[in-house]
């Protein structure tokens, strides 16, 4: 003890006055709180013995990060000590009120709290807990050069992308495929099918034409839209795309014009031409009914050509004996140099409600060829009416071929039908096709049939002359297609 005083007094005596300021607590959680803090009053030779007995301190496993000294009144501050390397010691909480400290309050000078209090602060490091926070920031994507070689690759190997549905404009048709080897990707709202590769693929189908829009009012916001034509197939091998469906024309009031279907896609040296895609239905509850026509088939070289696409269906409501419904054309079918053409589409019918008119489509003419078979003729479309005339549409000519090659059959006239007063006419068949040299002409077609089931007139094809002078350029008895699609140009001007 004399040895410890001895220490002590010879640091007073070289601090002058100064006496260190005692420090007294308790542990607490590991903690050392110091309830006040004052100077020393006791002569500078010797301090006076703590008469409380010093408690053991408590090391936390996890350390306490101190907060900064701040000496305002009635504050806890932090006094960080120094720390070792094996261990992490606690911090001292100190409270900043003043107090009288007796001798007995004074802590025994062997123990270490006065030089940890007295010694150089030292901030324990902070263990920061991150595991509620564990977003990873990743790095962009840099391509490689495999991406490269990859999309080089596609340039040449590779099929063209489909249109997206929600498309507009240019954007609705379907990529190429590449340009080697690959197929067209697939039109979309009546946009082109996309073209195969040079050696082998398929054509992408057309897309089918939107319908026609009206407001609540009845006005058209858009008329209906043309199918897309069918991609080519690709020039080696390959079969052409399917044409789009045409639009379709559904009205309450005024006339109902579809949409014409698309054309398909020709088809490679070795391979099939598309199918031509089938013409829009026009429905309408007071005035004409135009349906679309459909698209023609594509061409084959060594292959058959494509079929002709069907003729929309027509359906007219109305008081008006004037009032048509025109059943679309059916599509011609695709050439061939060998092999066979394509058959032409089948036309669609007419049917007509109240004293409206049903006149059915023309079918399709069959496709030529060089060195095989023609193409066989659509069947006329059939006509139906309540009270007003029904008159079927001709069939189809058979196509033709040349040197060694037979023609296409014609195709059926269409059947008619009335329950009222109103003539019945089914259509003619079509012509056979003139076979080359060394070939064979096709059968012609047989005429459609005509029923009334009350006491209307059943004329055959002869009633056709006798239609109202509104729809002669429908056609008359078997006059020319020509005058048959008269009213139909008119009814797509009124769609621009």
């Amino acid at each position: 003890m004399a040895q410890t005083r001895g220490v002590r007094g010879a640091v007073g005596r070289c601090m002058g006055t100064f006496a260190p300021p005692v420090i007294t607590g308790v542990v607490v959680a590991g903690s050392v709180v110091i309830p006040a803090v004052t100077q020393s009053a006791a002569p500078a030779a010797e301090l006076p013995t703590a008469s409380t007995a010093t408690a053991p301190m408590a090391y936390p496993s996890v350390p306490v990060a101190p907060v900064p000294l701040t000496p305002s009144t009635g504050a806890s501050v932090v006094v960080p000590s120094r720390v070792a390397e094996s261990s992490q010691l606690p911090a001292v909480i100190a409270h900043a009120t003043v107090s009288t400290v007796s001798a007995s309050d004074v802590a025994t000078p062997t123990a270490l709290v006065a030089a940890r209090v007295f010694a150089t602060p030292t901030a324990a490091p902070v263990r920061v807990d991150t595991s509620a926070h564990k977003t990873v920031a990743l790095a962009a994507a840099v391509p490689g050069p495999l991406a490269e070689v990859a999309d080089m690759v596609r340039y040449f190997i590779g099929n063209g992308v489909d249109a997206p549905a929600d498309c507009t404009g240019a954007a609705c048709n379907g990529g190429n495929g590449g340009i080697l080897f690959g197929n067209g990707g697939n039109g979309a709202n009546g946009g082109r099918g996309g073209n195969a590769g040079l050696f082998m693929g398929i054509g992408g189908d057309g897309g089918d034409g939107a319908d026609a829009v009206y407001d609540d009012d009845g006005n058209q916001l858009s008329a209906a839209v043309d199918g897309g034509a069918g991609g080519a197939g690709a020039a080696l091998f390959g079969y052409g795309g399917s044409g789009g469906a045409g639009g379709a024309d559904i009205r309450a009031i005024g006339d109902a014009f579809g949409a014409d279907g698309g054309v398909g896609g020709k088809g490679g040296v070795f391979g099939s031409g598309g199918r031509g895609g089938a013409g829009g239905k026009a429905i309408t509850e007071s005035g004409n009914a135009v349906a679309g026509d459909g698209g023609a088939g594509g061409a084959g070289t060594i292959g058959s050509g494509g079929k002709g696409g069907k003729g929309g269906d027509a359906e007219a409501t109305s008081d008006d004996v004037a009032d048509v419904a025109f059943g679309g054309e059916g599509g011609r079918g695709g050439d061939a140099a060998y092999g066979a053409s394509g058959n032409g589409g089948d036309g669609g019918y007419g049917d007509a409600y109240n004293v409206a008119q049903g006149v059915g489509g023309p079918g399709g003419a069959g496709g030529k060829v060089g060195i095989g078979a023609g193409g066989h003729g659509g069947d006329g479309g059939g006509a139906y009416s309540d009270d007003g005339g029904a008159f079927g549409g001709d069939g189809g000519a058979g196509g033709s071929g040349a040197a060694l090659s037979s023609g296409g059959n014609g195709g059926d006239g269409g059947g008619s039908a009335t329950w009222g007063t109103g003539e019945a006419s089914g259509g003619a068949g079509g012509a056979g096709g003139k076979g080359g040299p060394l070939g064979s002409t096709g059968r012609p077609g047989t005429s459609g049939s005509s029923d009334n089931d009350v006491d209307g007139n059943i004329t055959g094809t002869t009633a056709k002359a006798s239609k109202p002078s509104a729809k002669a350029s429908k056609s008359a008895a078997n006059g020319p297609d020509s005058a048959a699609k008269a009213p139909k140009s008119a009814a797509k001007g009124k769609r621009g």
